[in-house]
């Protein structure tokens, strides 16, 4: 969706002779009008104020405000978050891998143990013969 133009825009005219400014809002169409909406002495402040309306129209795509700072320091909260998640997530990984070693590990000394168990009361004549072959 293409982005519209604003219906206005505004601009800070000095007049010849004077040293106010004045504010104007300037209609976007076929004929080009100028209205007074505001006099100044100040430019700075008439820029601030062009700007703030420019922006309340959505000619600027971005407008310096505190707001930058906070979005700039979640950015990195942000940044630090995920390396933190990342290495607790190879941490994770390690530690599953140890714990499926460990367990294999166990199986394979159960299994040992089971063989030597029978491999002593075989030794030892304990078992039946009539149940070593069922």
């Amino acid at each position: 969706m293409a982005k519209t133009p604003p219906k206005d825009y505004f601009a800070s005219v000095m007049f010849p002779g004077t040293k106010k400014l004045s504010i104007v809002s300037k209609r976007v169409g076929t004929k080009e009008r100028l209205h007074q909406i505001a006099v100044v002495t100040n430019e700075s402040v008439a820029d601030r104020i062009v700007e703030a309306l420019n922006h309340h129209q959505g000619a600027l795509e971005k407008l310096d405000v505190p707001a930058q700072k906070r979005i700039a320091e979640l950015e990195l909260v942000l940044k630090n978050e995920r390396a933190a998640f990342h290495e607790l997530r190879v941490k994770n990984n390690g530690l599953l891998h140890e714990n499926d070693r460990l367990k294999r590990d166990l199986e394979r000394a159960n299994l040992a143990r089971d063989a030597a168990q029978a491999k002593a009361r075989d030794a030892a004549g304990l078992t039946h013969p009539a149940l070593s072959q069922g």
